[in-house]
């Protein structure tokens, strides 16, 4: 069982495992680290990761990225509404009020949801997961979220991995995941006094602050605090709004109008971002990006920074929230890590040292923490493991309120169940003195800080029906409601408190009887007593025989017990998806992946074709000239040329199967030539092998060398036979084949040469290596000699034989 970490980024992902001597970041296969959260929708098949990144140019309108910002939102959500005029493909509100995707996929409009997307998003990084680990599969997974991932994004989000076929075991934040990867290594901790530590993650597409206090073997996470609007992408549409106006004014091109003019200048932008955080200044150039026209531009840091200007204000406030929300000073903050793609921006880094008043700590990679936080997570609650014990206690960035109607009355109650900084995972538990059912609704407060538009209702509960109390009472009912390790709401269970009354058969214990002998004063005495006076010696009294009393009779008491019964009930309003759809959409995944893997295959088939036709043809004009005949070389070229021809007209769309039969056609014509080449290059080195073989054991045969000498003539003689036999055998074939036209096939193989030679081995090496036999030891004869001549040690011996201290039993 595999043991994963899913960093799943708005712009980019990262996948990691944990292994016996550690946690490791994965390749792809272009060999990086960071995969691109795309997925690319073509006339034939999905282009995910980095494959998705490399169709987005000729694609982009079927090329969606920027998923976290659709999952689990509604349309008319302002953040939508904000995202899409950014996005080049199409969002349209869905029947329940979401989002839906919609793209041109095997030449069909195809509406997606935001769910489906990140299923494929991580369907590709299981992928790369399995193919890093010899095809072991993917099952139990930690997921990083954002820390201001709301009920329902993170419902969404557990709809993704469930389609995607895993199973998840946490949904971590951002920053959790990031405050692990620092905390579980540090030795040099505390018990009692904690190591305040601000963790700043400026990623793509949002700034997310979190304050830790790590002791030894625990950390706490005191605050979160966040800005959904401000990230990498942020800086990168100041780039693109400042050059979009400046090439409509100078050059009269509206570059917003193009989608593949507006991706072309973005990607290089990103580029000039980069340069800005190393150098001054910098430029770029790009040709024919819209109406056969080039473009030019150039950008200091300190314009950079002056339009930038309004949002680099706002990345202290996210900072100044966590310090006071986690109720410390600044100078209480002794460490501060900064991550996050965007945090390499140097005005960024300087606002943030500058508000926490100390130098900013980059000990953790900034694009790999999370990843290694998300599978180190994994490995402490999957049973493969055995992680030392690290307590983990999580935040809870919103206010969880749950409300109920008081009975027979319109009025709502309403109670903070988990407040905002509310360990998690927590269990609360509410009471009720209730004899019909009822409903409880939980919901976000009104001071949450969710973003506009979004519902505030989190789940509905029925409870009932509820058996009524004897008499005239109400039941107690006890509801247990659960904040999980996702950060999820779920009541758990629903109990009723009932007390009743039964009768015990009580038997009375028997009066403690009186002790016979008297105390220890009055011994003492009567022993003083007895000295003074003669002793006399007095008969026994006998003792009169004692009354058995009778057993008490059993006495019946009434006793209470508490019975605990389950009460139904359900749930009417949840934001997860329904089982049917989750098993539907992960049907409709495993069938386009199998799409997918077809089309390669067909791919593959294809290339094969080809890369067949174009070798063949440069072969048959050089090193298989001599192997073939004119008319066949006429032949097989206009085949090839034929095949070629249709490959890329009517056969441009052919299945797999066609593809590897026209293949293995061409190969019945051509492999006999490549045959014939390649033994005609392969016999002269297998024949001078033989020939090299026969001569050095008919050296060895005939040799008068004294380490020869114990080999029989008659063994010598069948060398000699063997070797002959062979030289005899290769120089007749060898002189047929110099008869044989190179364009029919060889007289002799290679390999019969080289199957003769392992012969020659096999007969004549057991023969030339036999050892000499070992010369009579003369010392030892000489030894028997005098043990024969000795008739003491052999008395000796029969003495000891003889001896009863080495027979067994003998007193």
């Amino acid at each position: 069982m595999s043991v994963v970490g899913f960093d799943v980024g708005d712009f980019k992902s990262c996948v990691a495992v944990a292994r016996r001597n550690g946690v490791d970041v994965l390749l792809n296969k272009e060999s990086k680290r960071e995969t691109p959260s795309m997925v690319s929708f073509g006339t034939k098949q999905r282009a995910i990761g980095t494959d998705g990144s490399s169709a987005q140019s000729m694609n982009p309108k079927n090329t969606v990225f920027g998923i976290k910002q659709l999952l689990g939102k509604k349309f008319k959500e302002q953040g939508v509404q904000n995202e899409i005029p950014y996005l080049p493909f199409k969002v349209k509100e869905g029947a329940d009020g979401g989002c839906l995707v919609e793209v041109m996929y095997l030449n069909e409009k195809v509406e997606l949801t935001p769910e489906r997307l990140m299923a494929m998003v991580l369907t590709d990084l299981v992928t790369i997961a399995e193919g890093e680990m010899n095809g072991e599969k993917v099952k139990d997974c930690v997921v990083s979220i954002p820390n201001y991932y709301a009920e329902s994004e993170r419902s969404a989000m557990l709809d993704a991995i469930d389609i995607a076929g895993l199973k998840c075991l946490r949904l971590i934040p951002d920053t959790t995941a990031t405050a692990l990867a620092f905390g579980i290594y540090k030795t040099d901790l505390h018990e009692t006094d904690a190591l305040n530590v601000a963790f700043v993650d400026v990623g793509h597409a949002s700034l997310q602050v979190s304050i830790t206090a790590f002791t030894k073997g625990k950390m706490n996470v005191l605050s979160q605090a966040f800005d959904r609007e401000l990230g990498g992408r942020t800086f990168d549409n100041i780039l693109f709004d400042h050059f979009t106006k400046q090439f409509l004014e100078t050059k009269k091109l509206d570059i917003r109008s193009n989608a593949r003019a507006s991706l072309r200048l973005r990607k290089e932008l990103v580029k000039v971002k980069k340069i800005l955080s190393a150098n001054s200044s910098a430029s770029f150039a790009l040709e024919c990006i819209m109406d056969d026209q080039d473009v030019r531009g150039s950008i200091t840091r300190e314009e950079f920074e002056h339009l930038s200007e309004a949002f680099i204000a706002k990345v202290i406030e996210p900072c100044q929230k966590a310090v006071e929300d986690a109720g410390l000073a600044v100078g209480d903050v002794t460490h501060i890590e900064l991550v996050g793609a965007a945090s390499r921006i140097p005005i960024v880094a300087s606002k943030i040292s500058e508000f926490f008043g100390r130098e900013i700590s980059r000990n953790l990679n900034v694009s790999e923490c999370v990843s290694k936080g998300c599978a180190l997570q994994c490995a402490m609650l999957s049973p493969v493991f055995r992680v030392r014990d690290y307590d983990i206690q999580d935040y809870c960035p919103y206010d969880i309120n749950f409300s109920w109607k008081k009975e027979a009355s319109e009025e709502v109650v309403s109670s903070a169940l988990f407040p905002k900084g509310n360990t998690v995972p927590s269990i609360k538990m509410l009471t009720f003195l209730r004899n019909e059912a009822f409903s409880l609704q939980a919901s976000y407060s009104d001071a949450a800080n969710l973003p506009g538009g979004m519902d505030r209702l989190i789940g509905q509960y029925d409870v009932g029906p509820i058996k009524p109390a004897k008499g005239d009472g109400k039941t107690k009912l006890k509801v247990q409601v659960r904040l999980n390790l996702h950060g999820t709401v779920e009541v758990e269970s629903v109990h009723s408190i009932e007390e009743e009354e039964y009768e015990v058969e009580v038997i009375p214990e028997k009066p403690a009887a009186k002790p016979e002998t008297p105390a220890e004063d009055e011994e003492m005495k009567d022993a003083e007593d007895a000295s003074k006076e003669a002793p006399k010696e007095e008969a026994p009294k006998e003792e009169a025989p004692k009354e058995e009393e009778p057993a008490p009779e059993p006495k019946k008491e009434l006793r209470k017990r508490t019975l605990k019964v389950n009460v139904p009930f359900k749930s009417t309003k949840t934001l997860r998806m329904a089982t049917a759809d989750v098993k539907m959409f992960m049907s409709k995944e495993v069938e386009m992946k199998q799409a997918d893997l077809q089309e390669e295959l067909t791919k593959e088939a294809r290339n094969n074709l080809e890369g067949y036709i174009l070798s063949a043809r440069s072969k048959l004009y050089d090193s298989w000239n001599d192997y073939v005949t004119e008319d066949d070389r006429s032949k097989f070229s206009k085949t090839l040329d034929e095949t070629e021809d249709w490959m890329y007209d009517e056969g441009e769309d052919e299945a797999r199967e066609v593809y590897v039969k026209k293949t293995d056609f061409l190969r019945g014509i051509g492999d006999p030539i490549e045959e014939r080449h390649m033994e005609n290059e392969k016999r002269g080195p297998a024949a001078q092998g033989l020939v090299e073989t026969c001569n050095m054991f008919t050296q060895l045969a005939t040799s008068e060398d004294a380490k020869y000498s114990h080999i029989t003539a008659e063994e010598k003689g069948r060398v000699l036979k063997e070797c002959q036999t062979a030289m005899t055998w290769l120089s007749e074939k060898i002189a047929m084949q110099d008869n044989t036209p190179k364009t029919v096939s060889p007289i002799i193989m290679s390999f019969d040469i080289i199957k003769k030679k392992e012969v020659i081995q096999r007969v004549c090496e057991p023969i030339m290596s036999k050892p000499a036999p070992a010369p009579p030891k003369e010392e030892k004869k000489k030894e028997e000699e005098s043990k024969e001549a000795s008739p003491m040690e052999e008395d000796k011996e029969e003495k000891k034989e003889e001896s009863p201290m080495e027979t067994d039993g003998v007193d």
